[in-house]
């Protein structure tokens, strides 16, 4: 048996709205209170039952006297008569002050995004704040919002939320809030906004260069170019931490490795390093159970890792010198005499030329020749001379001498400088970062800066970041997440804490098994390939079993990590939740039912309360019902 509201110490003398919850192991047959004041004594009622044990009780003005101090009793009864009792005090008050309205979240003239935005303030008063209303004009759609109720949190905070539609491109909008009181008294403010007419790159950079929003780029974003600049220099940014986190790391098992693997993409400062990371480990593909041999595979993870941004050209020696590799695609059987061409053709079709990269079955058959004796020995490369044909060879048009280990070396370098090389890497790079069809502007600066760089991915990755494709309204939110993508970034989001063993269980079952994948081609960056009726139905059941059991590799405390930022009105969590989930894309249908879960089974004249007792099962399906919108299988 509680009284829930008023939360406030002061009351109106103007009557109030007392509210309260009761549950009983039957039911509840009636709620009595009694309010005992100091000049009129005791005046009694019946409160009037709600749903979900809530009740009110409307306070009258006859039952109270300014300046003093009440005490309300509300005793419930069950249908065999057995009661339970609670008291609370309040002082009286007469309301001489208009309710105080602010808005934290922005300032006049600041820019705010044409697909959607969330403003956040808050609304105080005395003796209580009683409702908080909204109108947006916009110069080319008119009143898009009009006297649009706001809830407000007992805290005073409210929120809300701006949906795609409401505002035009290159505009000024102009936003009025009203905040009233228990006694009919009101407080105006008004702001202009600024509409981009594109989502700003930090948006997109935040979206494509990293696995995903956390609380604390949420908080702290910097500048986009900032970070561009920050991530494309890697040894730049102090990972220490992390670095130690993984040293205490005993890869011995693939298990290992994997968790490794998920760690430096959870966790890692250098996120776009990260990702070029895997973006390589997947190009350069190779299989664990080839060869069995963790070992291995770490060696050319951390390989790929230290060049990530660096110069193709090393990428490419850490792959073909990789005993992953060497294993893999059958060179340790590449002999003289015997020469094996299964790598030879990968590397030419996959790795760096293309399949339609110019190249001839001579080139295949000579450029096996070259690579005979690139073998492994205790554990690394190992040229093995003996096992080399010293003939003169012809590769793609160049004499190269029988000289031994240079004649690969020399191999490497051409493949790497081609301009089937060039055209070969920017088009999957665009396809990472931009779009999964093709974009044949952008495709050519890339080429252009590839060639001119000798193979510099950072600066090859910067063309693409800052280009106008990059941030054009076609490619936003147009690339469907992959597997991994959408785990990382459901974990991310809330600062979920990672199971690691699930985590590759649910990857698994996603049909996305790091380190094991059987084919040379690596695993699909585009979205087709990850989406059929079967997987979204899998992804949907993903993300309520993450919310709402803690299962699939994490568990979520949503409510503290929410009070930790300082959300705590349902809309403000709606918005806040849409922004580090669906990148603020959210439909006037979703932000409904969205926010309907909070209210759910709360009384008229009281709002979402973070700290009740329902509340942490509330937010969990939330957190569900918003990882399962289309906006999350989007970045």
């Amino acid at each position: 048996m509680f009284i829930t509201s008023p939360t406030r110490q002061n009351v109106n003398g103007v009557g109030f709205l007392l509210g309260g919850s009761a549950s009983d192991d039957n039911s509840i047959a009636r709620i009595e209170v009694a309010i005992s004041d100091p000049i009129k004594g005791v005046t009694q009622g019946e409160a009037t039952l709600l749903s979900s044990g809530q009740w009110q009780f409307a306070v009258p003005d006859t039952a109270i006297t300014l300046d003093q101090t009440i005490i309300i009793t509300a005793t419930a009864f069950d249908l065999a008569l057995n009661s339970a009792q609670t008291s609370q005090s309040y002082t009286v008050v007469e309301d001489m002050e208009p309710p105080t309205i602010s808005i934290v979240s922005h300032n006049d003239n600041d820019d705010v995004n044409e697909t959607g935005f969330t403003v956040i303030g808050d609304a105080f008063d005395d003796t209580g704040v009683v409702t908080v209303s909204a109108s947006l004009s916009d110069p080319l759609l008119g009143t898009t919002i009009e006297d649009q109720a706001v809830s407000v949190a007992e805290d005073g905070q409210w929120a809300l939320i701006v949906t795609n539609g409401k505002v035009s491109g290159g505009q000024t909008v102009l936003l009025d809030l009203t905040a009233t009181d228990s006694s009919d008294k009101t407080q105006n403010i008004s702001i202009r906004l600024v509409v981009q007419t594109i989502v700003p790159q930090q948006q997109q950079l935040i979206s494509r260069i990293t696995f995903g929003m956390t609380p604390d780029l949420y908080i702290n974003q910097p500048n986009a170019n900032t970070f561009m600049t920050q991530q494309l220099a890697p040894a730049s940014i102090d990972d220490s931490e992390v670095e130690a986190q993984i040293s205490a790391m005993n890869i011995m098992e693939l298990g290992d490795l994997r968790a490794m693997q998920l760690h430096y993409m959870l966790y890692s400062q250098r996120q776009l390093n990260e990702v070029m990371t895997w973006f390589w480990d997947n190009h350069f593909n190779t299989n664990y159970n080839v060869h069995r041999n963790v070992a291995y595979e770490l060696a050319e993870n951390q390989g790929f890792r230290i060049h990530a941004l660096g110069n193709f050209r090393d990428l490419l020696e850490v792959s073909a010198k990789s005993p992953a590799m060497i294993y893999y695609l059958n060179n340790a059987e590449n002999v003289v005499g015997r020469p094996n061409e299964n790598y030879s053709r990968e590397i030419m079709e996959l790795h760096t030329l293309g399949v339609d990269g110019g190249y001839t079955a001579d080139d295949i058959a000579n450029l096996a020749r070259i690579f005979t004796g690139w073998h492994e020995q205790d554990g690394s490369f190992f040229f093995n001379d003996a096992q080399h044909d010293f003939d003169n060879k012809t590769f793609l048009g160049v004499d190269i001498n029988g000289v031994g280990l240079a004649e690969g070396e020399q191999a490497l370098d051409i493949l790497a400088s081609h301009p089937s090389t060039a055209r070969n890497i920017c088009r999957k790079l665009i396809t990472l970062f931009v779009s999964d069809i093709p974009v044949s502007g952008l495709q050519g600066q890339c080429e252009g800066q590839f060639l001119a760089s000798g193979g510099n991915i950072a600066s090859v990755v910067q063309v693409i970041l800052s280009s106008n494709e990059f941030v054009s309204l076609e490619h936003q939110g147009n690339k469907i997440k992959t597997p991994v993508e959408m785990v990382l970034a459901a974990i991310r989001s809330v600062n979920a804490t990672p199971n690691y063993p699930d985590i590759n269980d649910t990857l698994a079952d996603l049909g996305y098994s790091l380190f094991t994948f059987p084919v040379p081609t690596g695993l699909a960056e585009t979205g087709p390939e990850w989406i059929s009726s079967n997987a979204l139905l899998q992804r949907i059941n993903f993300a309520n079993r993450f919310a709402l059991e803690g299962q699939d590799g994490a568990s979520v405390d949503l409510q503290s990590l929410l009070m930790a930022m300082g959300y705590s009105s349902a809309d403000a969590i709606v918005g806040v939740l849409a922004d580090l989930t669906l990148n603020g894309r959210l439909t006037d249908l979703e932000r409904d039912i969205a926010t309907q879960l909070l209210n759910e089974n709360i009384a008229e004249g009281e709002s979402f309360n973070i700290q009740s007792n329902e509340a942490s099962e509330k937010l969990q399906r939330l957190l569900g019902t918003m990882l399962s919108y289309p906006a999350f299988q989007y970045q």
